[in-house]
């Protein structure tokens, strides 16, 4: 009786021990499975990341090429900057293998690079400036080696884009319109916005030699010459003007403010009517410019016939201050090549002999102490036309026609 009962236990216990490892055992194979099918997806998981990286990280690569290619490092230098350096942020996560955080940085990257691009692409479908009006020679090249092409008006100017005025003038508006007249024997260069995308930006052109005149709107402008720069601000109108033989510059304000750097620090900000002259590399004190005079006779747009003695009297209103006065008169409103261009009248009048007919514009200047001289006043047109010849009616009177 004892011996049964110890078998039937026995039993038992063997019974209980070849379940519990089968159910061991079955168990262990679920997480066995669980566990490789969780490796299995992360090795998956781990490709697909891996090859996203890899596409992502040639996009980027090839719009930073882009960037180059088109000369975006120097308007864009500091986005291309921050996105270059997440470039080798995930480059470096890669070579640990840690793709996730590789991927996110390629991505960040790539969305900056192409922002830029976007950008660039932009400013050059619709250019960074436009010529407003021509007169005789000026040309335009694009860029360094680009060949030198007659401009036109409505012609359009991209960052890096040359202008030259021989014995012409050219006025040319930017897209955050400021316009800038081009005097004769000047040479220009076109150059690239400032400022993220969103923000106030700054236009800029680098002046080799020459006179430009130029006026602010809603927005800065700077130009640069071989020894300073100059920021126009908005909303102002300003002269800059460079001689390279004599290393002489001269930079006056005629409304709002100007800011003025030289190459060595020199720093001088410019009122309303005041002007400073840059020798070498040293500015001068601020010296004041005199007022714009006022035209007085005769009014806008007034017709003169042309006769054996006729003339025509120009006067203004004398300015507080003023030495002498400038004039000049040319059948543009850009005043090239001028027909009369004096600075040595003592008197408010000038009488002038008419030869011809035609359309003519006339404007007039302050010259101040030492030579100083103020800004132009607001041109006036004046017409000449050919007398009436005088033919008999039919009772042999003098008829006008």
């Amino acid at each position: 009786m004892a011996r049964r009962s110890q078998e039937r236990w026995q039993r038992d216990w063997y019974q209980i021990d070849v379940d519990t490892v089968r159910g061991t055992l079955i168990l262990a194979a679920i997480v066995v499975g669980a566990f490789l099918a969780w490796k299995a997806w992360g090795e998956i998981e781990h490709r697909y990341q891996r090859g996203k990286y890899q596409r992502v990280l040639h996009e980027a690569r090839s719009l930073q090429r882009s960037v180059r290619e088109h000369q975006g490092l120097t308007e864009y230098g500091e986005e291309y900057a921050t996105a270059r350096e997440s470039l080798t942020v995930a480059e470096e996560f890669a070579l640990e293998s840690r793709w996730q955080p590789a991927l996110r940085s390629a991505e960040r990257s790539r969305s900056m690079l192409a922002a830029v691009m976007r950008r660039i692409q932009r400013a050059q479908s619709s250019g960074q400036a436009q010529f407003i009006s021509v007169t005789s020679n000026v040309e335009y090249r694009r860029g360094e080696r680009g060949e030198w092409q007659r401009a036109f008006s409505r012609g359009v100017l991209h960052a890096g884009d040359y202008v030259k005025t021989s014995n012409g003038s050219a006025e040319i508006m930017g897209i955050d319109g400021t316009v800038y007249t081009v005097r004769e024997d000047t040479v220009i260069l076109i150059g690239r916005t400032t400022g993220l995308e969103g923000a106030s930006v700054k236009r800029s052109i680098s002046l080799n030699h020459g006179w430009v005149n130029l006026s602010t709107s809603k927005a800065a402008s700077t130009v640069t010459t071989p020894e300073a720069e100059a920021e126009v601000n908005e909303d102002s109108s300003a002269l800059v003007a460079y001689d390279g033989t004599r290393r002489l510059g001269r930079f006056a304000t005629y409304s709002g403010t100007m800011d003025v750097a030289s190459s060595t620090g020199q720093r001088r900000n410019l009122r309303q009517l005041e002007q400073v002259v840059q020798t070498g590399r040293s500015l001068s004190e601020k010296r004041r410019l005199p007022a714009a005079p006022l035209p007085v006779d005769p009014h806008d747009n007034v017709e003169v016939e042309l006769g054996d003695e006729a003339q025509l009297v120009l006067s203004w209103q004398p300015v507080p201050g003023a030495e002498r006065y400038a004039l000049q008169i040319a059948r543009n409103r850009l005043f090239a090549r001028n027909i009369i261009d004096v600075d040595d009248r003592a008197t408010t009048r000038a009488t002038l002999g008419l030869l011809g007919d035609g359309t003519f514009m006339w404007r007039v200047a302050a010259v101040g102490r030492e030579g100083v001289l103020g800004p132009w006043s607001t041109p006036r047109r004046f017409k000449v036309v050919p007398a009436p010849v005088a033919v008999e009616d039919q009772e042999g009177l003098p008829e006008a026609i």
